[in-house]
Parts: structure tokens; sequence; C-alpha cells
């Protein structure tokens, strides 16, 4: 079997990032054009609040895009994950359980369980669906038995 590379869903992080682009060229607009906000300190500070949230969130998100980096690796002999920017990788045989499941509003996480260790990462923004991923991993499980 060949290695197989799953990578963030490029296409979602665009359109979040064209969204909040949205917001802040409306909050400028409102902040610099329209004065609406000159009897308040507050919303001057919050604009800057925002700004630095802003600048932040693009940050985080044009980094992805850069960084392209695999989240998640199957190959014959093992499991690589990308846990807070650090690849974790399990042998077949190290693991003894794993599932795909949602956490609440949070999305659906990959747990696996490698002994005492736990690893968990969100796969509900990435190239494959959780189904398919589902059924990837078990054909590599099977694979690795034989």
């Amino acid at each position: 079997m060949a290695t197989i590379e799953i990578r963030l869903n490029r296409k979602k992080l665009i359109i979040l990032m064209r969204i909040s682009l949205t917001l802040f060229c409306g909050i400028i607009y409102y902040q610099y054009c329209k004065d609406l906000f000159d009897t308040s300190e507050t919303y001057t500070y919050m604009f800057f609040i925002f700004v630095l949230f802003f600048i932040g969130w693009n940050v985080w998100v044009i980094r992805k895009l850069v960084i392209n980096a695999p989240v998640l690796t199957l190959s014959e002999s093992e499991i690589k994950l990308l846990v807070k920017n650090k690849i974790v990788a399990f042998a077949w045989k190290e693991i003894t359980n794993w599932n795909i499941g949602d956490e609440g509003e949070d999305g659906t996480y990959l747990n696996v369980y490698a002994g005492k260790n736990k690893q968990k990462i969100n796969v509900s923004s990435l190239d494959k669906r959780p189904e398919e991923i589902e059924k990837l991993i078990r054909a590599y499980m099977n694979a690795s038995e034989k």
C-alpha cells in the first residue's frame, strides 16, 4: 500500500479568510468613513482589539496555507499525526484503540490510543471526509496485521 497524506482543506481556509477580510473591511469602513464611532473611546479600543484578533487569525490561516503540511499520514508501518505543529508517529502494532467521533460543536475528532498515550486531531476540516479516513485506517490496520 502506498503512503497517503491527508492535508487541511484549502478551500475552507480560503473561505474563512475571505469572510474575515470582509468583516475587517466593513469595520474599517464604519470606523473611518462613516464617523459613527467618534463619540466614544470604547469603540476605538474595540476596533484595535479586533485588528489584533484579525491579524492573529490571518497569520494562522496564511501559515497553514503556505506550509501545507500533512495533518495525517498513513503508511504500511505507521500512522503520523500533526499535533500542535509536531509530528507524532505510532506503529500500527502500538495502537490499542482508535475512534472517530463528534465532540459536540467542536467538530469530528480522531482519537488514537497507544498504551497510556492518547492523541487527538480534528478531522472535520481535512481533504477527506471522516468516513473516508475511517475506511483508510481500517484498511491500513488490516494490512499491517498480515
